[in-house]
């Protein structure tokens, strides 16, 4: 169950930043942009493999 969660969590994670890259989404906080948990899925290139 706990990697069924985490694979899910990584999932909307990486959808977020993507969504933010191609300017669908924007952020409230621009700051946010330097959030250390979306740095490290924006250098991904495609999500991990769980």
């Amino acid at each position: 169950m706990l990697c069924l969660m985490s694979a899910i969590e990584t999932g909307v994670i990486y959808l977020i930043n993507d969504g933010i890259d191609r300017s669908l989404w924007d952020l409230q906080n621009k700051a946010d942009l330097n959030n250390p948990v979306l740095a490290k899925y924006r250098e991904m290139s495609v999500p991990p493999e769980s």
